[in-house]
């Protein structure tokens, strides 16, 4: 009786380990998502951007298109 209970319980364990490993890696690309997308700048047409570090401006200028 006892080993009919454990069994159950290691295939409940198993189920939640296959399910903690998607969740892990759904996290993981979310962040690399954020990253990215963080990481990039879209200048409009007709303007120039200045580019900043920890708001300074560096003095380097992104001309207008996508900048990474």
């Amino acid at each position: 009786m006892t080993t009919t209970i454990l069994r159950g319980s290691l295939r409940a364990m198993a189920n939640f380990s296959g399910f903690r490993n998607r969740f892990l890696r759904m996290v993981v690309a979310i962040l690399l998502l954020i990253l990215l997308f963080s990481s990039t700048t879209s200048i409009p047409t007709g303007n120039v951007g200045v580019l900043t570090l920890f708001g300074r401006v560096t003095g380097e200028v992104l001309g207008e298109g996508i900048h990474t």
